[in-house]
């Protein structure tokens, strides 16, 4: 039996929201949320624009459940990014300074 083309997107959806979070506490390494960064009043200001959640035999329909995706993923992506490039430029140092301990 195959499965339906909006379960099997929303699996995979799903399996990247958490590979990215699991990403980004590996690399920052701490729950706090940088005064730069994206900050929850936004995110959550986004997702109140979809409305109140409409469901289909007791699960979020599709269409709305791609538009949290995109939003989670959007704050989410952004957060990486920053954290990314703060990490790529110690690692910079760490390698001028010939700190190969830090560098690794």
């Amino acid at each position: 039996m195959a499965m339906d083309k909006k379960v099997m997107y929303a699996l995979i959806g799903g399996v990247a929201l958490i590979g990215a979070a699991i990403a980004y506490k590996m690399v920052s390494g701490s729950d706090e949320v940088k005064d730069d960064l994206p900050g929850e009043e936004e995110e959550d200001a986004d997702l109140e624009q979809i409305g109140e959640l409409e469901t289909e035999q007791g699960h979020i329909k599709f269409d709305q459940f791609l538009k949290i995706f995109q939003i989670c993923s959007f704050y989410g992506k952004t957060i990486f990014n920053k954290e990314k490039k703060k990490l790529i430029a110690e690692r910079r140092e760490a390698y001028k300074a010939e700190d190969w301990v830090k560098y690794e």
